[in-house]
Formats: structure tokens, sequence, C-alpha cells
């Protein structure tokens, strides 16, 4: 019986462990694959443009995108409906290198992207991160759209470019 206890224990355990770390991988699972079959030359593309934001991090608290496509600058504000997790609190910087990687990722995908704006609203509070493709452009020293010219160069090129860049925001 004392067995059968401490298993059930150290079962019950491991799950917590798992779930508290479920958090802390948020945008550490992207599927490129998929994602990069959203490029698309222009914001207009709803579809594709939505679909794109759903795979990246936090696209599973969307609730809207709004998008200028009348006028230049061609701008996709992406509304979410909660603040992820400790946004206010220690993990800060590695909430803002996941919104700075899903920024990337769109001005690399989205061939006439200009501007996005990431909006978080959760009861009063509302925090906004915004971006431009010549502050992107800036931080990787070219232009990013270069990468999208094929899956092969999206993923074994601009995905490690990322990664070297994404905590550095201070450039942006």
């Amino acid at each position: 019986m004392k067995k059968v206890f401490i298993l059930v224990f150290i079962f019950i355990l491991a799950i917590g462990v798992v779930i508290l770390n479920l958090d802390k991988n948020e945008g550490n699972n992207l599927d490129y694959n998929n994602i990069y079959k959203y490029k698309t030359k222009y914001v207009g593309d709803a579809s594709k443009v939505s679909n794109l934001v759903n795979n990246l991090n936090y696209g599973e608290f969307k609730t809207k995108i709004s998008l200028n496509t009348q006028n230049r600058p061609y701008v996709v504000n992406i509304h979410y409906s909660r603040i992820p997790k400790n946004l206010s609190q220690e993990d800060t910087k590695t909430i803002t290198a996941n919104i700075f990687k899903n920024a990337s990722i769109m001005f690399c995908l989205i061939e006439n992207l200009d501007e996005v704006n990431f909006i978080f609203e959760e009861q009063y509070t509302v925090e906004t991160f915004s971006f431009d493709r010549e502050s992107i452009n800036k931080v990787f020293n070219e232009d990013i759209r270069n990468y999208s010219t094929s899956l092969d160069k999206f993923e074994s090129e601009f995905l490690k470019l990322i990664e070297r860049h994404m905590y550095n925001t201070s450039n942006i």
C-alpha cells in the first residue's frame, strides 16, 4: 500500500511539473512548415494573415485582427483576449522575445506589411507592442523578405537569425 501511495504521489508531482512548464515553453513549439504555407504578398489577404497569426505565439488568445489595406502604411492590428501569464512580472523578457519573433516572421512572410501592432487586453489593462518594417530590417541589417523565397531558406537561415537577435529587442 505504501508503494502505491508513493507511485501515485510521484505521478501527480510529474503531472504538476509538466503543467507548470507549459506556460514557460510558450513560443518554443511553433510549426514553421505550417506557418510558411501562409506566406502572402498582401496584407489584404485576410485569410492567410489570420491563419498565420493563429499559428504564431499566443495565437490561441487572438480575438480579432483588423487590416489597413487602403493606403500606406499597410497595417495589421492583432487583438488578444488576455495578457500572457507574467507579462507584468519577471517573464516580460520572454514574452517580448516571443512577440518580436512573431513580428519578424510576419514581416518576412507578408511582403507588403509596413506595421504590426500586438494588442493584449484584459479587463482594464492594455499592453501594445508595435513594430514597423524599417526597424525590423535594421535589427537584421537587411530586408528580411529575402528569407521567404523558400521553406528551406526560411527554416535553415531565417529562424536561426531570429534566435540570435530575439533577446536583443533594445535595437528596435
